[in-house]
């Protein structure tokens, strides 16, 4: 099955970005965090990375319902908390 086919021709590199980020966690097995995403660019993070295997993924930007967030890729085994996201808020 050939990923691209579901994608739109100008997402393609975004999509090797993510296989990218993949292939880090796999090898390093350790997590990697991405800069804020879109929407649409979590969603690509989400079918890439799939909901089944060694490999999870989870978004958090702040406060609930804010559009872009960071992505954190991690193996199984990790527990993400929100310092891992590297976040500082300002008032």
């Amino acid at each position: 099955m050939n990923l691209y086919q579901h994608f739109r021709k100008e997402e393609h590199a975004f999509i090797d970005q993510v296989l990218e980020w993949k292939q880090v966690v796999e090898n390093q097995y350790s997590p990697k965090l991405t800069d804020f995403l879109d929407p649409r660019e979590q969603e690509i993070v989400k079918q890439v990375i799939g909901t089944n295997g060694d490999m999870l993924v989870d978004f958090f930007g702040g406060k609930e319902g804010l559009e872009r967030r960071r992505a954190l890729l991690y193996p199984a085994y990790f527990e993400p908390t929100e310092s891992d996201y590297n976040l500082s808020f300002l008032k």
